[in-house]
């Protein structure tokens, strides 16, 4: 049996899977707003424990355990330094897993990665073996596979986020500036409505409003210039042979979204691959997560 574990800022999900992948039990726990990461981890680990319990399984009974995090994982699976994830830097996820759940073999990776290869197992990306992922969420985040290989460099390769789009412009949430990240994110995204005096609980929701609202118009033609001009980048350095847009904002968005980013990106890149939307949903990372575990040499 194969165990698939998401850690979210918000929540944690756990699915068992079979030896081939497929889904036999899941659970989710909400964690407490604003919890520490001892706690939240605490939380995690408990979910795990509840789903074998659930099962009437041992964890000896798990082949092996693949962990997602929301933040940049190393190839060891220890969380890197993210000043949008405080106190987790350094943590080691799978010694954790290993001391408090019992399963030896654990690997992990960063959210991004995980949905693209979940994708790339379950889903829209079935099958291919040159894609760029894109995860649009609160915050903007990707994942690169290259000739099947998911591409791990130290400094974060595939992470077309940190793409320097405008200089000196705007601040992402690493500190930097002018990024792709700093205008694409819904979190970015959401602030520069505000500062268009539009307040909404979700980034998806301004979206909705540009064809009847002047502002609103303003911000998606905005939005769409400054995420082709950042893919067009990427695919001129890259050559991947397919884009896949996940996160729940990107998801929302898709529909409006495709055909006016294909225009734009027939003029800054010919080249265009096929723009695809992620299939998982809300499942692709702890999905991911399995997908992981099934990959004898990630």
């Amino acid at each position: 049996m194969l165990l698939g574990l998401e850690i979210s800022s918000q929540s944690a999900s756990a699915v068992l899977c079979d030896d081939a992948g497929g889904a036999q039990l899941a659970l989710r726990q909400e964690f407490a707003p604003h919890g520490a990461p001892a706690t939240q981890w605490m939380g995690a680990m408990e979910l795990c424990r509840a789903l074998l319990h659930r099962a009437a399984l041992e964890p000896v009974a798990i082949a092996r355990l693949g962990i997602s995090f929301p933040a940049p994982v190393s190839r060891a699976g220890v969380v890197l330094k993210d000043p949008t994830h405080p106190g987790w830097e350094g943590y080691d996820l799978p010694r954790g897993a290993r001391e408090h759940l019992h399963i030896e073999d654990v690997v992990a990776a960063s959210r991004a990665v995980c949905e693209g290869w979940g994708e790339a197992h379950f889903g829209a990306l079935c099958e291919k073996s040159d894609w760029l992922y894109l995860h649009l969420g609160r915050a903007l985040e990707s994942a690169l596979c290259l000739d099947g290989k998911i591409r791990l460099g130290s400094g974060g390769a595939g992470d077309v986020g940190g793409l320097i789009i405008e200089r000196d412009g705007a601040l992402d949430g690493l500190g930097k500036r002018g990024t792709l990240r700093a205008y694409c994110g819904g979190e970015a995204w959401q602030s520069r409505a505000r500062s268009y005096g539009m307040a909404y609980t979700r980034a998806e929701e301004i979206w909705q409003l540009a064809e009847a609202n002047f502002a609103a118009q303003s911000l998606v033609e905005d939005f769409i210039e400054r995420l082709a001009q950042g893919l067009a980048s990427a695919i001129s350095l890259l050559e991947p042979a397919l884009i896949c847009v996940g996160g729940g904002f990107g998801r929302a968005i898709f529909p409006q979204m495709a055909a006016p980013l294909a225009s734009k990106l027939r003029d800054m890149a010919p080249a265009q691959p096929p723009i695809l939307v992620a299939a998982l949903g809300e499942d692709a990372a702890a999905l991911g997560a399995v997908a992981l575990a099934l990959e004898p040499n990630f």
